[in-house]
């Protein structure tokens, strides 16, 4: 017995069919010599943008021709694809600066469920990492280092992760409203691992470069708002998770300073196993 297509797939596949077949095109984009013959009735409903040009009674709703400018075809391209086929994976192939450029777009035409897809996907990448920068401090015995010095991290974050990081960094931290989700995102994983990238050298020689990164990376590690000016520098991993009280058996998350030794300074950390931050992240989504 020949198994049922799902309605699912068989909207994705009829999309992307349509998208690369442009039978029964109405109409024109372009952007400078690139163009994509589309249908209005696929655009109009699933953006905001499209449907104003379209409607608006210019000239564009007269020519069924919308000329982008100062637009880079190669994301336009991936507009269009998602309203046609409503694909996530491509987001996976995606650079982090690829990513920051398609949200843009996506808040540029209406497109919130682009942008809500890119904001769980640039989530999900920076957490895997930041486990993976967590996964530095496991000694050979696969136990976790409880003290520094921290382990090196390279082999789980990498130069081009570093140099993609701060790429998309430089966009989501410039003052553009646009990106405060983005910027949401990138600021949680500086507090999940700042306490390590705060003693990697590749990090911060190239925070020099980036003020903007830089004071929100002094806020987080400075915790002003719970702690005050305490620095993290004489800081301890946790010893066991706050939240079933067990000895961590994978990275645990920082979630807050707290004082050890009032005297020194010297500050312990409070954090989260893996399992049970995934109950907190499903617990605040909820």
């Amino acid at each position: 017995m020949a198994q049922r297509t799902s309605a699912h797939d068989l909207l994705l596949k009829s999309g992307k069919e349509l998208f690369n077949n442009r039978r029964f095109s109405d109409a024109e984009i372009i952007v400078g010599d690139r163009v994509w013959p589309v249908h209005r009735s696929i655009l109009c409903p699933r953006s905001v943008w499209f449907n104003s040009a379209f409607t608006n009674g210019l000239s564009e709703s007269h020519t069924a021709k919308v000329t982008l400018r100062e637009q880079d075809p190669d994301i336009i391209h991936l507009v269009l694809q998602f309203l046609y086929a409503c694909d996530e994976t491509k987001l996976t192939d995606l650079t982090l600066v690829k990513l920051l450029e398609l949200y843009r777009a996506a808040d540029f035409f209406g497109i919130d469920s682009l942008g809500d897809d890119i904001i769980s996907h640039l989530n999900n990448r920076l957490l895997a990492q930041a486990t993976g920068i967590w996964k530095s401090r496991e000694n050979p015995n696969g136990a976790f280092a409880q003290s520094l010095p921290f382990g090196d991290i390279t082999q789980h974050w990498s130069d081009e992760d570093l140099k993609q990081f701060f790429s998309a960094a430089h966009i989501a931290f410039a003052d553009c409203p646009v990106f405060e989700r983005p910027r949401q995102a990138m600021t949680k994983f500086l507090r999940e691992t700042g306490v390590i990238l705060g003693k990697e050298p590749r990090f911060m020689c190239a925070l020099k470069d980036q003020p903007e990164l830089a004071v929100v990376m002094v806020e987080l590690l400075m915790d002003t708002e719970n702690q005050g000016a305490k620095s993290p520098v004489y800081s301890e991993t946790p010893r066991k998770c706050d939240g079933c009280n067990k000895a961590p058996k994978t990275p645990l998350f920082a979630q807050t300073w707290v004082v050890k030794q009032f005297r020194t300074g010297k500050l312990s950390l409070r954090g989260l196993c893996q399992e049970c931050f995934g109950k907190k992240e499903g617990q605040d989504k909820a």
